[in-house]
């Protein structure tokens, strides 16, 4: 597997607080990640006056817009949602799934198999719990609808070609990675 990508500690949606620079100690939630660069775009962080030109095609009025600049991702530092602190964050395996955990409260919200007592009620702080954009039900039934139009054709294919090695992953993900290595040969 190759460590040419780029792996940011945080992700779309995540609270963050940003810890260097002008607007140092702002809070807000990423809007967007831009792993290429190593950075994030908080909203209503980092703004910037921009000037656009009319395009009144589009009925884009022109004029002077402020709008948010990337940031540094090294520069911001996860809210945690339980303990409403700044924190980093700490990798666990749950269920065989690996899951962002508070190094500070330890907490680690999962509506499968780390349940609140109340739904969708944080434990600790009573504040309410977010599922983000991407877990929704509705964005993960689209990603199975584009699996299985685009992706899963292409086994028949390579399977076809005598290309194809297939590999459990349902174990964990040091097993699943080992299994990988040795059909690849690596």
């Amino acid at each position: 597997m190759a460590d040419n990508k780029k792996n940011l500690h945080v992700k779309t949606g995540d609270r963050v607080i940003v810890t260097a620079g002008k607007d140092k100690g702002k809070i807000g939630n990423i809007k967007k990640s831009i792993p290429s660069e190593k950075q994030v775009i908080v909203e209503g962080v980092n703004m910037v006056t921009k000037a656009t030109k009319a395009n009144p095609a589009y009925g884009i009025q022109g004029g002077l817009i402020k709008k948010e600049a990337p940031l540094d991702s090294s520069n911001v530092m996860i809210v945690c949602p339980s303990c409403e602190k700044p924190t980093r964050i700490k990798h666990a395996v749950v269920d065989g799934k690996k899951v962002r955990v508070c190094k500070k409260c330890g907490e680690n919200y999962n509506i499968v198999s780390v349940k609140p007592k109340v739904e969708g009620i944080c434990d600790k702080c009573g504040k309410p719990l977010m599922i983000r954009k991407d877990d929704e039900p509705a964005t993960v039934l689209d990603r199975l609808a584009t699996y299985h139009k685009q992706t899963e054709p292409l086994k028949d294919y390579y399977r076809a070609k005598g290309v194809l090695v297939e590999v459990c992953g349902e174990n964990s993900v040091e097993e699943t990675t080992e299994l990988v290595l040795k059909a690849i040969g690596k």
